[in-house]
């Protein structure tokens, strides 16, 4: 896949996340579940996500991410654990979600990145790691994630410089994204 191509790709994708995005706001004025309820099994889920019992975790964060689809925790959350069943297509999906209703969080963007390499999409992942250090260079709390997806683009532009035919360079693909819905 070219780099023009995937940059067509990512802005089709953000047309239909920005279509479905709206189809979710008018969905999320029925509450079925009390706010005490969620916050109890975001908890649970939160604690299975830590202990790496994603099937768990991805399981209940797709029932609290369905309860209230524009809450970008629980599409974090179900992103990192369907990243950790080796899921990575869902994995993009759910945090480009997430980076959509929370863009002022860099932490799903580089997710969404690590993500991308896992399913062999650099180009489409520098873009992601590019606004990583954009979103988040204001925040010295976010120098962690700076440094991370400056690392990241260093080695995708190497592994790209060396082997411009590898389908990807996976840096981060045996390990799934931090747990960091909360």
């Amino acid at each position: 896949m070219t780099a023009e191509s995937s940059i067509e790709l990512l802005d089709q994708l953000r047309s239909d996340f920005e279509q479905l995005a709206e189809s979710l706001r008018k969905a999320t004025r029925v509450r079925v579940l009390e706010d005490d309820v969620q916050e109890a099994l975001y908890g649970v889920a939160y604690t299975a996500l830590s202990g790496r019992q994603y099937g768990q975790a991805g399981s209940l964060f797709a029932f609290l991410a369905a309860q209230r689809p524009t809450e970008a925790r629980y599409l974090s959350g179900l992103g990192t654990a369907r990243a950790g069943q080796g899921e990575h297509l869902q994995a993009v999906m759910a945090f480009s979600l997430a980076s959509h209703f929370d863009p002022a969080n860099p932490r799903h963007l580089l997710n969404l990145a690590e993500s991308m390499l896992s399913i062999g999409e650099p180009a489409m992942a520098r873009h992601a790691l590019k606004a990583v250090e954009s979103v988040a260079a204001e925040n010295p709390e976010h120098a962690p994630l700076v440094q991370r997806a400056q690392a990241l683009l260093r080695l995708v532009r190497h592994a790209v410089a060396t082997s411009p035919h590898a389908p990807s360079a996976s840096p981060g693909a045996a390990a799934a994204p931090t747990a960091s819905a909360r």
